[in-house]
């Protein structure tokens, strides 16, 4: 059987160690935390985080001016001051691209659509030309082993990311890309000997079995960090290719094979497709075909994994089709966790196993702060037999679309039912708390009621979140797997008092953490985990620094509500809209309906009703505005704790 793909979730910690030759830099090690830091954010965004390149940007101008015809009010001001902020990037940008830049930003100052939208199509076609990725590689290259300026590079990690992401790479994908351009190789014992093996992307083609040691060893042991970089930078630019993507989908029998386009539905015990495979081998485990069947799919594609999505949907859209022609009971189901791929000639590439493991949540521990010690037929029980029919209502309807969001296998209908869930939730919301926004939409009530309570739970999600990385690096459950766990830099008396703290399930103060935190000062040689802790630590030590947050947190918040609400309505609208950044905004999304409809949960039996939480959430941000107002002096642990 053939390895995993090598987009596969598991990641491995890169072994600086290897590189004996040639010592990695400071800034080459910063450049791969950098890389590590951003793609986890992309991957499990929250509201607060605002990531972003001047490609993504001209991405949503295009998609604001080309789409919505009538107002394009709400997003310009965003456009105008993200524009200018972007000149930061200038540095990766070739002379013609800085003059492109500088006319869009005067044109957004009074636009007019047709111009705008010429400069920014004109912006992006460069974007995606190969003489643009040779720039941005050689610039990235300077900044790194010439200048060795941590800002740019940390600017340059982003951008090259973003280029992955509008060049069809999936961010699982792009994640392992740093770890295994900078992977080593080990030996394996077999029967015959030793194997060579590495997760790097070698470039060597290897005929004959007996030179794949020496092949191999030679290649990897000749490669500077240069050549490593450049590598990365050949994959960004590689051309999509021809590939098979093999599934199992229950619910569908034919009694003969079937050929739609490119998908073709087929029964490996009868007509086997896969070179140097069984008919059993090419059975997919515990799949019965009597009620179903292998559907091998066409698709053309750079990176694996947005390929095997490709072929998901298309399947998914014959059985749409199906389901009209064939009169069954029985639900189509693709099983697309476990597949194969396999390249034109029918050899297996790569394959994936199943992953039938879902992940558990324990709602006594899981982010209910303050209910920690409840069981959770107890919340379910206060909740439900102390508040009104009205609101009692509402939240059972916001829960079963929730659960239907959070369930559901489609993108769209993802987005769209959890946005439905907090529909519901303000469906009956009668208090008004905004002076800014005198119209009566559903989304502007959502939106101002969501605004202040996000930016109360801000406060404290800042530290929350440090909060849950030492979980994941620090405690005995974890320490294991953590990829960076070599990197800790604690003493063992001040990890074992870390490990205590946070494998805690009785709850602390905030502010004891935090105190805790400055105790330590560095605790991992991970950069981009150093200057996460700072701030937090400075956010909550310092007046200003805080006050600073809370007026930059609330515009981010509205404006990230709204771009949120835009893909609502496109997908409503059946406009034609970029899917590019779905599942970032999907996460958006997860992440506010969750820990919301959670922490209205917790609060209900107190609240009475959904209008008491709402506009105590109004009360408590006013409250630390005027007490910072009023008292410039006050710490934060002060003001949250009046």
């Amino acid at each position: 059987m053939p390895d995993k793909d090598y987009a596969s979730e598991v990641r491995e910690m890169i072994d600086w160690s290897f590189f004996i030759s040639e010592n990695p830099s400071e800034e080459l090690i910063y450049f791969t935390d950098c890389w590590e830091y951003f793609c986890s954010k992309l991957s499990n965004p929250t509201i607060y985080d605002t990531l972003t390149s001047p490609h993504f940007l001209i991405n949503e101008i295009i998609i604001e001016f080309s789409i919505n015809e009538k107002d394009n009010s709400k997003h310009l001001n965003y456009f105008k001051e993200s524009a200018n902020t972007h000149k930061s990037f200038y540095f990766l940008f070739t002379a013609e691209l800085q003059a492109l830049w500088n006319m869009l930003v005067n044109e957004l100052k009074n636009p007019n659509k047709d111009v705008l939208l010429k400069i920014a199509y004109e912006i992006k076609e460069k974007f995606m030309q190969d003489e643009f990725v040779s720039y941005l590689e050689g610039k990235t290259k300077q900044v790194i082993f010439d200048k060795k300026d941590k800002e740019k590079i940390k600017k340059s990690a982003a951008v090259i990311i973003f280029e992955f992401i509008y060049r069809q790479f999936e961010i699982k994908t792009i994640s392992n890309l740093c770890d295994k351009i900078f992977s080593s190789y080990s030996e394996i014992d077999y029967p015959n000997g030793k194997h060579l093996v590495t997760s790097y992307p070698y470039k060597s083609v290897i005929k004959n079995p007996e030179e794949h040691n020496k092949i191999l060893k030679d290649e990897m042991e000749n490669l500077t960090f240069d050549d490593r970089l450049s590598r990365l930078f050949e994959i960004l630019t590689q051309k999509e290719k021809y590939q098979y993507v093999v599934f199992y989908v229950s619910g569908l029998h034919l009694s003969q094979e079937e050929t739609f386009d490119d998908v073709t539905f087929y029964n490996p015990l009868v007509s086997k497709k896969l070179k140097g495979f069984t008919s059993n081998e090419e059975c997919f485990h515990n799949a019965n075909y009597e009620i179903g069947s292998n559907v091998l799919v066409k698709v053309f594609c750079k990176d694996t994994l947005f390929g095997v999505n490709i072929a998901k949907k298309q399947v998914s859209e014959i059985c749409d089709y199906l389901k009209l022609l064939y009169r069954t009971e029985a639900d189509y189901k693709i099983f697309s966790d476990e597949y194969f791929i396999c390249d034109e000639s029918m050899n297996i590439v790569s394959h994936s196993g199943s992953n039938d493991t879902k992940s558990l949540y324990d709602l006594s521990i899981d982010r209910i702060r303050n209910n920690s010690q409840k069981d959770v037929s107890v919340i379910y029980k206060n909740l439900f037999d102390n508040i009104s029919g009205s609101d009692n209502k509402a939240i059972k309807d916001a829960l079963h679309f929730y659960r239907k969001g959070i369930e559901s296998d489609n993108q769209e209908e993802k987005l769209l039912n959890l946005w439905i869930s907090l529909e519901n939730v303000f469906s009956g919301v009668s208090i008004k708390i905004s002076k800014e926004n005198e119209d009566k939409t559903k989304f502007s009530k959502i939106s101002d009621c969501l605004k202040h309570y996000l930016i109360f739970r801000y406060f404290y999600s800042c530290g929350w979140s440090i909060y849950d990385s030492f979980q994941h690096y620090f405690t005995s459950v974890n320490v294991v797997n953590s990829r960076r766990v070599s990197r800790i830099l604690l003493s063992a008396e001040d990890s074992k008092e870390i490990n205590i703290v946070t494998s805690s399930k009785n709850g602390f103060s905030l502010f004891d953490f935090i105190n805790l935190l400055n105790k330590f000062g560095k605790c991992t040689d991970n950069c981009i985990f150093n200057e996460e802790l700072n701030k937090t630590i400075e956010f909550y030590k310092s007046n200003k620094t805080f006050t600073n947050a809370i007026n930059a947190i609330e515009p981010t918040i509205k404006n990230e509500l709204l771009m949120i609400y835009r893909q609502r309505n496109q997908i409503v609208h059946k406009a034609s809209y970029d899917t590019t950044l779905l599942n970032f905004y999907i996460s958006k999304l997860q992440f506010v309906t969750t820990v919301f409809l959670r922490d209205l949960i917790a609060n209900m039996p107190n609240e009475k009703s959904i209008n008491n939480f709402i506009l105590n959430q109004y009360i408590k941000v006013e409250k630390i505005r005027n007490i910072i107002k009023n008292n410039s002096v006050a710490s934060p642990e002060e003001i949250l704790n009046k």
